[in-house]
């Protein structure tokens, strides 16, 4: 289990967790809602070890995997290969890639396709590089409504069989509904005195 204990962070004088406490179920996926600003992608970023902060954040496995909101694909490689860069050994990337809806497209480059199958394509380097955590930052607001409603059921199991914990920040309540285990709703102002 992933525990957050008293954890404050702030820019500048901007407090954006004061004593925020919070924990993360093993094997489960976490859904993490609220409206902007609130810290959500700050809480990422600090699961992530990007940022630094005050506070105690415990049970963090050795093999993370980030999805950002922006893709961060590598522009001279094609899709099937920004996977296979990260997780050369992984044996399915393929067949993951069509489950994501990519395989008529994954020979292609990030250039050639749209910003969902970008997206797509930065959800299955994720998971083919076999992490213990999963983050997940709004990895479904670009994906086209019908495709997402599939994909979501087909990733969902995928985490679950692999025993993924994973953790999503998204806006999207019915995404959550569909995706989650648990749903945590973080307000703003939620984390302060």
């Amino acid at each position: 289990m992933i525990r957050i204990q008293q954890l404050y962070k702030s820019y500048g004088r901007e407090v954006v967790f004061d004593n925020y406490n919070l924990n993360i179920e093993d094997n489960k996926i976490t859904c993490i809602m609220g409206p902007s600003g609130c810290g959500k992608s700050t809480l990422l970023n600090i699961l992530a070890g990007l940022i630094q902060y005050k506070g105690s954040v415990t049970g963090l496995p050795d093999r993370i995997s980030y999805v950002f909101q922006q893709h961060n694909l590598l522009p001279n490689k094609t899709l099937l290969d920004n996977v296979k860069f990260v997780a050369p050994d992984y044996t399915d990337a393929e067949a993951l890639m069509e489950l994501l809806g990519l395989r008529e497209f994954m020979h292609k480059y990030p250039s050639q396709v749209s910003g969902g199958q970008r997206q797509r394509a930065a959800i299955a380097r994720g998971i083919a590089y076999e992490p213990d955590l999963l983050l997940m930052d709004e990895p479904f607001s670009s994906v086209d409504h019908n495709l997402k409603l599939q994909m979501l059921q087909d990733l969902r199991r995928i985490i679950k069989d692999k025993q993924i914990t994973c953790i999503v920040v998204t806006h999207d309540k019915e995404d959550a509904e569909i995706f989650a285990d648990k749903i945590e709703v973080m307000e703003e102002g939620k984390g302060k005195k």
